[in-house]
């Protein structure tokens, strides 16, 4: 899982609230056993992070670069980035996870 934190760029921080993901499926079930993490999971705020300081992670960057549906929705509105999730495993990948923010009016 420290590869994945890696990516996230914040060399020798200790991190709280982080979960490892793991995806059981049928072959899981068959054997009986549980398979290693696929994803490392982090909450933003319970690490002092901001989705600003993530997202410039050069690893990070180049994810979302090649997402145009990333791009259409962080144009679209306003965004709140509360945790994201890394996969362990290539390609690399991020889950975003987010809510959308009150807009104010003029």
């Amino acid at each position: 899982m420290g590869r994945a934190l890696a990516l996230l760029e914040p060399r020798g921080r200790a991190f709280r609230n982080v979960l490892a993901v793991h995806r059981v499926g049928p072959e899981a079930r068959e054997r009986g056993v549980l398979p290693a993490a696929s994803d490392v999971d982090i909450g933003l705020a319970d690490n002092g992070l901001s989705w600003q300081e993530i997202a410039q992670a050069p690893a990070v960057s180049a994810l979302l670069s090649g997402s145009i549906a990333y791009q259409r929705i962080a144009s679209a509105y306003r965004i709140g980035v509360r945790r994201v999730s890394l996969a362990l495993s290539s390609p690399r990948a991020i889950t975003v996870y987010y809510a959308l923010r009150e807009v104010e009016e003029p």
